[in-house]
């Protein structure tokens, strides 16, 4: 089998690359479909735009959640549909590599291997994200020395400690920074009497969110719906709001790098107090997060370029690389093995 496309089918976009093209495709793993009908009116970005603003009779479905599949048939018809975009033009028999989370269960990783197949893909090998996600953040996995990659998504949070093309130790959260878009509704509407859309709590996350305080009278101007009048209005939201939204996850993400980093051999302990951390995924750009870790745990923290493309360039590197697609290709399922 010949592994040309890859796709990091973990978070909420879905990302693609082609061994010639790092960049292939990109687009929100959100379906919209009719109530009470499997069959979807949107896919994508489409959908992403629908979210929140959903028509009477219309849901929106999560391919992924939580950095795993939540709808394996759905996810299976949306990596057919990525992979036919990209092998239109090819008659090789070309398989796709997966990047899934290391926390989705073994029994859901052989059911999504088994329904892409029957799909019509003819191969499907699968690719840990936090191995990828590594490689992709500029880290050789091969070599003895310790990777630490702290991927701080917006539906999942996953620390590993890498080595010699193993992982050592690496758990994961079930959430990631959008839990602080749910915080920050939920005390938007207890606080101050007023409601946004998803769409507005993410953009006050990007906007306002950060580890370190800013000023205590910052805040943003943003269309709600106010409860006391029954009427769409301007309000200010202030920073400090937001941020104590945001450090609630950010505690948890705390939480989580100690624990990894207390059972580390030590030798691996050892690489990781001279080298520190790499910080990837979405959430890595939020402001003052590498002193926060620094200050919490005493280990350098640095942000990795471009960190919410880390797992697909990482997919891209794996592609292109006979040695980490033989040492890290894992879970192969061909056509003719069914």
């Amino acid at each position: 089998m010949q592994w040309v496309y890859a796709i990091d089918a973990g978070g909420s976009t879905m990302r693609g690359a082609a061994a010639d093209r790092p960049d292939a495709f990109r687009e929100s793993s959100l379906v919209a479909a009719r109530g009470g009908q499997n069959a979807p009116i949107a896919w994508g970005d489409k959908a992403l735009g629908i979210y929140g603003r959903e028509p009477e009779n219309v849901r929106i479905l999560r391919a992924v959640k939580d950095g795993v599949p939540a709808d394996i048939d759905l996810l299976a018809r949306w990596i057919k549909r990525l992979y036919g975009e990209t092998d239109r033009k090819t008659v090789r028999k070309t398989g796709v590599l997966l990047a899934l989370s290391p926390a989705a269960r073994p029994d859901v990783r052989d059911a999504l291997k088994k329904r892409v197949i029957e799909e019509g893909v003819p191969g499907v090998g699968l690719v840990r994200s936090d191995l990828a996600c590594a490689i992709g953040a500029g880290a050789d996995v091969l070599e003895p020395r310790c990777t630490m990659i702290v991927d701080v998504g917006d539906g999942h949070m996953t620390a590993s400690l890498i080595a010699g093309g193993r992982v050592a130790r690496s758990e994961t959260l079930p959430f990631g920074m959008a839990r602080a878009d749910e915080r920050l509704m939920a005390a938007l509407r207890e606080k101050l009497g007023c409601a946004v859309g998803p769409h507005t709590a993410r953009a006050l996350r990007h906007e306002l969110g950060a580890v370190k305080s800013m000023s205590g009278d910052t805040v943003s101007v943003k269309p709600v719906f106010d409860f006391a009048s029954s009427l769409p209005r301007n309000r200010e939201i202030p920073a400090e709001l937001v941020q104590g939204c945001v450090n609630e996850v950010v505690n948890a993400l705390l939480d989580l790098l100690a624990r990894v980093t207390a059972f580390a051999p030590a030798a691996l302990a050892a690489d990781l107090t001279e080298h520190g951390m790499i910080l990837a995924g979405g959430g890595a750009h939020l402001f003052g997060l590498d002193m926060r870790i620094r200050e919490a745990l005493g280990v350098d923290a640095t942000t990795a370029e471009a960190p919410e493309e880390c797992v697909i360039r990482g997919m891209w590197k794996i592609l292109n690389s006979r040695d980490l697609t033989a040492a890290l290709v894992t879970d192969v399922m061909e056509e003719s093995r069914r």
